[in-house]
């Protein structure tokens, strides 16, 4: 009885690829989202006239994912540098004194298991339907 060989790297190498990218993309969505839902909960960048909370919570933006040489990557950011001088901190001159409300380092480390979680399943599902196995 002859047997008969599929050789389904190719196939394997695209669903991999479409799984990683829809993994990034979840993950990075649910920390853009969860960065948003902590600006609306602090209330900051309230000396004098910087009352721009609510142009830099609309502005939080994630990027598609981007295949390196070697890597992937995403992004997750503002295009308001007012937001990188809260986070890092530095002398208000409105409160005169040296102010620093960080948001972004500490949603990203509350968050770290639970992206790492949920790209795995993302990838896991689209490489189980993709390979037939569902």
């Amino acid at each position: 009885m002859p047997v008969k060989v599929t050789d389904k790297t190719q196939r394997a190498r695209d669903a991999m690829e479409q799984a990683v990218r829809a993994g990034l993309d979840a993950a990075a969505t649910e920390l853009r989202d969860a960065v948003k839902k902590r600006h609306k909960s602090i209330n900051y960048y309230r000396g004098g006239a910087f009352r721009s909370t609510v142009q830099i919570e609309q502005s939080i933006t994630k990027t598609m994912p981007e295949r390196g040489p070697t890597y992937w990557s995403v992004k997750v950011g503002t295009k308001h540098m007012i937001a990188l001088y809260w986070e890092l901190g530095h002398r208000n001159r409105f409160l005169r004194r040296r102010v620093r409300v960080q948001i972004w380092k500490p949603t990203l480390v509350e968050k770290k298991q639970y992206l790492n979680a949920l790209f795995g399943r993302v990838v896991l599902r689209i490489m189980q339907h993709s390979m037939g196995r569902a």
